[in-house]
């Protein structure tokens, strides 16, 4: 099953003063799932809030799609975080707040786009943040007098959430900042492969695509595991 993500509706913007020609893609709501025996794709009900860059995992027989960013109800060119945690039980979308110890400024579940990648494990969904990229205002240059726009990295976690329970707590972090990465779970281990970090500090400048972390769940910590035959990154 696909859930949401970005579509192809270009949005086209005029600057009036200079001409300039700009597009974004829009946020979608549509979801669409995959008859293995028809072998064909089909629509199935929207979610209840369109989100890109979501973490998302099958948890027993129910999808769960937690955070990412979305427009509805924003200013054109604005997004937002999400708080919402959306279930797919296979007929219909639920949704809900749901509250992360020290997750973010304001305790919320918003994830940042790229950053945060989502699987099932030992029953719980897992949600991997390694080191999210956020949006600083700082002053324009001499010959640009218009803020602009700066990304900052923020600091990597790890939570479970037991979708029995509903209730989240927070795992080791990874150990170094991260952006881009995919998850996995292999007999009751997490693997965080690909993906790139800050070099030299510098958020825009990115390195070490093929790297590869553990974590362990019998030693509660996160190790270095064999790096990739070949660099990956948002895979």
């Amino acid at each position: 099953m696909v859930a949401g993500g970005e579509s192809d509706e270009l949005a086209v913007v005029e600057d009036d003063e200079e001409g300039f020609l700009g597009c974004n893609l829009a946020i979608t709501a549509r979801c669409m799932a995959f008859d293995v025996y028809a072998r064909e794709w089909a629509y199935v009900e929207d979610m209840p809030l369109g989100v890109a860059h979501a973490a998302s995992a099958v948890v027993g027989s129910k999808l769960y799609v937690a955070g990412g960013v979305f427009t509805e109800g924003l200013e054109e060119g604005l997004e937002d975080e999400s708080d919402q945690l959306q279930i797919f039980d296979g007929l219909a979308w639920t949704s809900e707040k749901i509250e992360l110890p020290s997750f973010g400024q304001d305790g919320s579940f918003g994830l940042f786009p790229g950053c945060s990648c989502g699987t099932a494990w030992n029953g719980e969904l897992v949600v991997v943040c390694g080191g999210s990229r956020e949006h600083e205002i700082v002053p324009g240059g001499d010959d640009d007098e218009e803020p602009q726009f700066e990304l900052v990295e923020a600091l990597p976690r790890t939570y479970a959430y037991d979708v029995g329970t509903r209730a989240g707590r927070a795992l080791p972090a990874l150990p170094e900042m991260r952006d881009g990465f995919s998850v996995a779970a292999h007999r009751g281990d997490l693997y965080v492969v690909g993906g790139t970090k800050a070099a030299d500090g510098i958020p825009n400048r990115r390195s070490d695509e093929r790297q590869c972390w553990i974590f362990d769940t019998a030693a509660d910590e996160w190790r270095r595991g064999p790096p990739l035959r070949s660099k990956l990154w948002q895979a």
